[in-house]
């Protein structure tokens, strides 16, 4: 396929830097758990390795495909991913008390992390043709409901097929992945340009449900209410141990840290590779090393916010977007889980914490990326090509240097 641009290459270099140094924070803080079980290397190192060959070649192949192609899959693979989604919860293999996984042999697969890129890409799709919002005149409930309401549930219409995702994820339970997705889709539609109204109303919306869900399983409420009181002798070493533990290993790694491989937190913790990774890094490599991460992170969380901000073309700016706001909302979310500002979550850190399908997904969304970077910084209707486009503008300007 022509190519009208050169590719991200500053971005991809920062991605394939953060997932090697996640393969050895996970090989670092899985290493243990796997001596115990006579295993030479961590199985999720071999799986979090593979995971990121296959998404570093699925990403470039995504890159060679114009976005209005790309648009164009949004309304099938919402389709394909909420029967996957369906699926799981009769087919799928059950882990501590959640149905989110299918199982192949050694190998397994979570279409709730997959579904986050399809999520974007159908939000952007929707939203990509709103126009603002013109105040209606009504005079009476007939003509508000005719000239407001209706007009408005209308304008909110793309947002039922990620509504839809979203209730399948919570019936796993995971209401953690669910809650990334509807974080992601609401700041796409502040990008958007939803007035002011209707975002604090879509908010209150979400609170509410959250709250719902919350409420719905005790053990979450639980959660939420002795997060304050964790270090009380009756919780410590029960529902507070995992904050408990993290808290403790980045404070005894102080600024430096106590030296690579020296942390006594992967001992410690359960599935320390996990959400917790960060507590390892911060005990071994101190501070200074949870920096370097967290700014690795927040570095290709910008390069995309601040490219996707020059696009011409809403879709493609949009889809930006959300893939920039997908990472930096997990990133900031497992920085204070682990830090202990707030209850447990379980959402893993992006490029390093174990988990094949979520590191997949990274990538996926890093290859949607680097197709819109490598297109031409100009407007795309519908059903127009990017090759009649090519013959009419080559921009570059959309490039960050």
């Amino acid at each position: 396929m022509k190519r009208y641009g050169n590719p991200d290459y500053v971005l991809y270099a920062a991605a394939v830097v953060a997932t090697l140094f996640g393969v050895i924070a996970v090989w670092d803080a899985g290493y243990a758990e796997a001596a115990a079980m006579g295993q030479m290397l961590p199985r999720s190192v071999i799986t979090q390795g593979l995971y990121g060959i296959a998404g570093l070649v699925g990403a470039w192949g995504i890159s060679q495909v114009a976005p209005s192609r790309i648009r164009q899959i949004a309304v099938p693979g919402m389709i394909i991913i909420s029967l996957l989604l369906v699926g799981v919860l009769f087919l799928g293999k059950e882990i501590n008390g959640a149905t989110r996984w299918y199982r192949f042999g050694p190998f397994s697969f979570q279409p709730s992390e997959v579904a986050k890129v399809f999520c974007i890409i159908s939000t952007a799709a929707g939203f990509a043709g709103l126009t603002p919002w013109v105040k209606p005149k009504w005079r009476n409930s007939r003509q508000w409901i005719g000239h407001v309401l209706i007009p408005k549930i209308q304008r909110a219409w793309p947002l039922l097929p990620v509504l839809v995702v979203v209730g399948l994820i919570e019936m796993q339970p995971d209401l953690k992945t669910a809650c990334v997705i509807l974080v992601t889709a609401g700041f796409m539609l502040w990008a958007a340009g939803v007035s002011r109204k209707s975002f604090a109303l879509l908010g209150v919306c979400a609170v509410v449900l959250a709250g719902a869900a919350i409420v719905d399983k005790p053990y979450r409420l639980t959660r939420l209410l002795s997060h304050s009181d964790r270090w009380s002798e009756n919780k410590i070493d029960s529902i507070g141990f995992q904050t408990t533990q993290s808290e403790t290993a980045l404070a005894m790694g102080g600024v430096m840290g106590k030296g690579f491989g020296e942390g006594r937190a992967k001992y410690t913790l359960p599935e320390p590779t996990n959400d917790f990774i960060l507590a390892t890094i911060g005990e071994e490599l101190g501070l200074f090393g949870s920096l370097l991460v967290i700014g690795l992170l927040g570095f290709i969380t910008w390069r995309i916010y601040s490219q996707g901000m020059m696009r011409v073309d809403r879709f493609e700016r949009l889809t930006m977007v959300g893939v920039s706001v997908w990472i930096g909302v997990q990133t900031v979310t497992n920085v204070v889980v682990t830090n202990g500002a707030v209850p447990v979550m379980g959402v893993p850190l992006p490029f390093f914490s174990s988990g094949g399908t979520s590191l997949f997904a990274l990538w996926l969304g890093i290859g949607v990326v680097q197709a819109v970077v490598s297109s031409p910084n100009v407007v795309v209707e519908e059903g127009q090509s990017r090759e009649s486009e090519g013959r009419a503008v080559r921009n570059r300007a959309a490039y960050v240097k």
